[in-house]
C-alpha cells in the first residue's frame, strides 16, 4: 500500500471536487428524469426510432 496519498489528482482535483460533480451530475439526471444507468453493448450505435423498428446505420 502507498506510503501516502496526494491531496490531488494529475489534474489538481480534489475528492471534495469530484464529490461535487458527482452531486451535480446526479441532481441535473434527476431533475431531467433520466437514468445513469449505462446501455447494454448490444444497443450501441443503434438509433431506435420506436419499439417495432430498429435502425442498425445511418447513410
Amino acid at each position: 500500500s502507498p506510503t501516502s496519498t496526494p491531496e490531488t489528482d494529475y489534474n489538481g482535483s480534489t475528492y471534495s471536487d469530484h464529490n461535487q460533480t458527482r452531486n451535480s451530475v446526479l441532481k441535473r439526471a434527476k431533475k431531467a428524469n433520466a437514468t445513469l444507468t449505462p446501455i447494454p453493448w448490444e444497443k450501441v450505435n443503434k438509433v431506435y426510432t420506436s419499439k417495432h423498428f430498429t435502425v442498425d446505420q445511418l447513410h
